[in-house]
């Protein structure tokens, strides 16, 4: 009973790593090399620009 246990559990942990492997793309090399890339210029750009300008509390500003 116990092997038989074992070697269940062993084929379901077997499966479910084959179908992360398979879904995860960002485990392969090429991928997560341009995606990390992406995410660092995204971190930079996030930091670096305002896109906004965020008026203070109180602060009235207008179109000019």
């Amino acid at each position: 009973m116990r092997m038989w246990k074992k070697i269940v559990k062993k084929t379901n942990r077997s499966r479910a790593q084959n179908k992360l492997n398979d879904k995860l793309f960002i485990l392969k090399e090429h991928f997560s090399t341009h995606l990390f890339k992406h995410r660092r210029l995204m971190i930079e750009m996030q930091n670096n620009l305002k896109f906004v300008d965020v008026c203070q509390t109180g602060d009235v500003k207008t179109i000019e």
